[in-house]
């Protein structure tokens, strides 16, 4: 990988979210999680002052991560939510191109090219144990190793411009590099900076290897070689209070700067009553930036949300949803985690624990549901796609639940004001889940799911 994020986080809150411990110099990693909050993204393709590139994608609070998913030597963002990583490979507003599951909700997770194919993927660190994973998949890792200890602050990159990201740790001041995925002694120790500076890895020069930059402020003093001594360069760029990312955003090699920040509107309280989750709150804010339907389009096509679940990286998305919702899982041997044979199922529509058994007559016991259906989707805006969007969200994870067969059946195309989930406990997640699905794919409502919507958000 060419660029990943990597800000090291300054703030106590922020490194015990990537792992650090409080009180050790601030550092996360090349490809760890960029930290702080916010939607709205501001890149620039070189070191000016001013960002060439804005966008929003996903929600304020989401973990975000920066990396070259797809290998087209552009970064990209990836946001993490539990153990779901929703990875976009363009830097516009849209959902996610492909959403997968890896590690543990709680597990520090690193992004890099751990094998040198041009794609970045997943480790996760847990104390010195690192588990590293090759594809964008769920899964045993392909390789575990021990790498300096617990409580070290760790950083990712290619040190010797091999392609390959490895790892370095950082103590104070002091960089032990690593030129390979192995235990062992460091291949090189350098001083740069100060204890407390917040670091960033990136190759800024364009020679394939990376090294490190020192944030003071708004101000960048960035090494071309891994040394102690002056600076190289110094720039500024964005706001002292800014969360910076690093990343090629352009695919020409050099690493460059980018800010993430909220500029979201002023949060949304939440509404008096017995429920009050800020959930609830921010999709009945979203209610009032959906539109409503005036009319419903026809013409209705399946066939133009694609052939049927999409497979990428050797899994396909019915089976990626069955390893993401039930529990107890087996799989197929040698579908490397993706086919799932059995498993238990605590389905969220009815309450009931379903028993999953793959096979003719019995598979479809659990059925995958789209939130909002697809049929609904094609009539309140989906129909003025192109069939690439259709195909994206129909494989995306965010409206997709593993639910009672039966039941799903039985919902048919409905809106949501016209079918709930039998479970009433159900109802509450249910709705939010279809607000959010149709404020990111800027679908309209009907009149009924806003009514609906209206009188049940208040009691979430």
């Amino acid at each position: 990988m060419r660029a990943r994020a990597g800000a090291v986080a300054a703030a106590a809150t922020v490194m015990a979210m990537a792992g650090v411990l409080v009180g050790a110099p601030a550092a996360t990693a090349k490809g760890g999680e960029v930290g702080g909050t916010g939607s709205s993204y501001y890149l620039s393709d070189t070191f000016s002052t001013k960002a060439n590139v804005e966008f929003t994608y996903g929600r304020p609070g989401d973990e975000v991560f920066v990396g070259d998913w797809d290998g087209d030597g552009r970064d990209t963002l990836a946001i993490r939510r539990g153990a779901t990583f929703h990875v976009r490979n363009t830097n516009t507003t849209g959902g996610a191109d492909y959403t997968f599951t890896y590690g543990r909700p709680g597990d520090i997770v690193l992004a890099g090219d751990w094998n040198g194919d041009g794609r970045d993927t997943l480790a996760v660190r847990r104390g010195p144990v690192y588990h590293v994973k090759n594809t964008l998949t769920g899964g045993p890792a392909d390789q575990e190793v021990v790498y300096g200890r617990a409580g070290d602050a760790v950083l990712v990159g290619d040190w010797n411009g091999d392609g390959t990201d490895t790892f370095a740790v950082r103590r104070g001041a002091e960089y032990h590099v690593k030129n390979s995925i192995a235990p062992g002694k460091a291949d090189k120790v350098a001083v740069y900076g100060r204890p407390g500076d917040s670091v960033y890895v990136g190759d800024f020069d364009g020679d394939t290897l990376d090294t490190f930059t020192v944030r003071r402020g708004a101000q960048y003093f960035i090494a071309n070689q891994i040394r102690a001594g002056e600076a190289d360069r110094t720039v500024v760029y964005g706001r002292s209070t800014d969360t910076t990312m690093v990343g090629d955003w352009n695919g020409d090699g050099v690493d460059s700067l980018g800010v993430r920040r909220d500029v979201q509107p002023a949060p949304v309280q939440p509404p008096d009553g017995p429920g009050g989750s800020s959930e609830a709150a921010q999709a009945l804010a979203a209610l009032d930036r959906i539109d409503v339907a005036t009319s419903l389009a026809g013409g209705y096509d399946r066939d133009r949300f694609g052939s049927g679940w999409a497979t990428t990286n050797g899994c396909d998305t019915r089976n990626r949803v069955l390893n993401r919702d039930l529990i107890n899982i087996s799989h197929r041997a040698g579908t490397s985690g993706c086919i799932v044979e059995t498993g238990t199922l605590q389905d969220p529509y009815t309450g009931k624990t379903i028993n999953f058994v793959r096979g003719v007559g019995t598979s479809n016991a659990v059925q995958i549901d789209h939130v909002v259906a697809v049929a609904s989707a094609w009539r309140l805006g989906a129909n003025a796609w192109t069939d690439a969007e259709r195909r994206a969200f129909y494989n995306d994870l965010d409206n997709l639940l593993a639910v009672d067969g039966p039941t799903n059946s039985s919902k048919g195309d409905s809106t949501l004001g016209e079918w709930q989930p039998p479970n009433s406990a159900a109802h509450c997640a249910y709705a939010i889940t279809y607000i959010e699905v149709t404020y990111e794919y800027d679908l309209a409502l009907t009149y009924g799911d806003v009514a609906y919507a209206r009188e049940l958000l208040p009691t979430c």
